[in-house]
């Protein structure tokens, strides 16, 4: 039997091995293995598109290097040209060159870069694999809807059309700079680079847990060396508390947006709602449904110490009504959080709470919440009112009333600050705001002056007793012994002092002698 091999003198014929069954040796032979290599390549490189039955085209691009793990990369386009366009660009961006065992990008832009990250991390977020944690996916959809603003962001910055391995130290600390110069806070910058740095650990790293996998590319990630240089710090702490009338001010500037909205609904109106203000001039806004709203979600912020976007994301299915005239918040575990901001499972809420939800929800007769069943379960407590609208009505009101540097995040300060004033331990304040720790919760509380006089007038009136001294170890108290008397040795014999019999000055309870 004849085995047939290519080759020989460039004339295109099979020519048969030797006698003993060996293959001759073939010239040429390595420049056709070369490029059946570059052939193979080629074709792994190679984007297919598949016809959906919706009418649309998928685009698929695979790259396999030997040793190495595959890429793959899809995009649904609605037709041919659109898809085939893509797939054009994105080959050109995945030329990459070898560098040290790793992959090294040649031609590639920070801001194209930025979407292949963002069209992975959308593609795992929406990828039911039952392998992958439904929390983790959860989690991964709300951050992505929330860092749409950073996208943005960055590519309309001028450096989305630098070179992605381009990006050093000097480039941040130079974007540090421009940045202060337009007076954004120290967070804010931070914010910003802490996205940039995600794209670049993504494109660094081979594996990541509960993410897509990495693209291992040799490039540095220079954002936590350019903060360091710049001294980049987080921003101060706030301590912003609502001032004696600025609650009630705003209450009335809140119940003249839903009684102006209510009255907008019944007549059909679509003017501006006018809001007036004692000794200022009115203010306009326009109808809208939220504004049926504010005013509880207002109150419910001071009353639960929630974060905003976990306040409106509550729905009535989460509100647990209790035979003994209590509520329960229980959270669905997948939308508790990520872990430095997760929330506890259960919240109980306050008797002002309560009331709150029990005018939002309707009561019957008795009293009693109406039952919800079927999709009014589902609903939002706080209806279409948004955490960004939320915030935003809650500066216009306070730029009407001329309040300054109140932000919605205060509210939560000033909750966990008004337990605090009731004498609420550290760990029931916790136990309600949710904090991760007792030092993320120092944060957050500012006692008032005034309660911590009450608190003494309370004691007083009381009788407290000031708590007992500890007790001194035997050598503690002999060494104190030794040092008095060696202190004492030398001076001149003082004659014995007489003692008046004067009546004894009365001690406050709040203090105590040491001995």
């Amino acid at each position: 039997m004849n085995i047939l091999g290519f080759g020989g003198k460039n004339d295109g014929r099979c020519h048969p091995t030797s006698g003993n069954g060996k293959i001759k040796k073939i010239p040429n032979m390595g420049r056709f293995a070369f490029t059946f290599r570059k052939l193979k390549e080629r074709i792994s490189h190679m984007a297919t598109f598949t016809h959906m039955k919706a009418g649309t085209v998928k685009a698929e691009i695979r790259q396999q290097r030997k040793g190495q793990k595959p890429l793959r990369i899809t995009r649904t386009f609605d037709t041919m040209k659109e898809a085939k366009e893509w797939a054009a660009t994105t080959e050109d961006q995945l030329k990459l060159v070898k560098l040290n065992g790793r992959m090294l990008p040649t031609n590639i832009t920070l801001g194209e870069a930025l979407k292949l990250w963002w069209t992975a991390m959308e593609e795992y977020a929406n990828d039911d694999d039952s392998s992958r944690s439904i929390d983790a996916r959860a989690v991964l959809k709300r951050r992505l809807k929330k860092d749409k603003t950073l996208k943005t962001f960055w590519l309309g910055h001028r450096l989305a059309d630098m070179l992605l391995r381009d990006v050093t130290q000097l480039t941040l600390e130079q974007f540090i700079d421009e940045q202060r110069e337009q007076d954004y806070a120290e967070q804010t910058i931070r914010t910003k680079l802490y996205h940039l740095h995600g794209l670049l650990r993504h494109a660094r790293a081979a594996s990541l847990p509960d993410a897509p996998t990495g693209w291992g590319w040799a490039i540095d990630n220079p954002v936590k060396a350019a903060c360091q240089a710049r001294e980049l710090q987080q921003s101060e702490d706030r301590d912003r508390r609502l001032e004696p009338g600025e609650e009630n001010a705003l209450l009335d500037v809140f119940t003249q947006m839903h009684d102006g909205q209510l009255a907008a609904q019944d007549t059909g109106s679509k003017k501006h709602i006018e809001i007036n203000i004692p000794g200022k001039s009115p203010l306009f806004v326009p109808p809208h449904s939220s504004l049926l709203y504010i005013k509880a979600a207002f109150l419910a912020a001071v009353e639960s110490a929630m974060r905003r976007e976990k306040m409106f994301e509550m729905q009535w299915s989460w509100i647990l009504w209790r035979p003994d005239h209590k509520a329960d918040i229980i959270i669905p575990s997948q939308l508790r959080g990520p872990k430095n901001k997760r929330v506890p499972s259960r919240l109980a809420a306050s008797p002002g709470l309560r009331r709150i939800f029990l005018e939002l929800n309707g009561t019957d007769e008795h009293g009693r919440p109406i039952a919800r069943i079927g999709e009014a379960q589902d609903e939002k407590v706080f209806g279409p009112l948004l955490a960004d609208r939320a915030g935003r009505l809650l500066q216009t009101a306070c730029a009407a009333l001329g309040i300054s540097n109140l932000h919605w995040h205060d509210l939560r300060h000033e909750a966990c600050s008004r337990l605090a004033d009731l004498g609420w331990s550290v760990f029931q304040i916790q136990r309600v705001s949710g904090h991760k720790s007792i030092l993320s919760l120092k944060r957050y509380t500012h006692i008032a002056t005034d309660s911590i006089h009450d608190r003494f007038e309370r004691d007083e009136a009381t009788g407290a007793a000031p708590p007992p001294p500890v007790p001194e170890s035997a050598p503690a108290a002999e060494a104190r012994k030794q040092a008095a008397i060696a202190a004492l040795e030398g001076l001149p014999e003082q004659p014995p002092a007489t003692v008046a019999a004067t009546p004894p000055t009365p001690r406050s309870p709040h203090l105590r002698l040491v001995a």
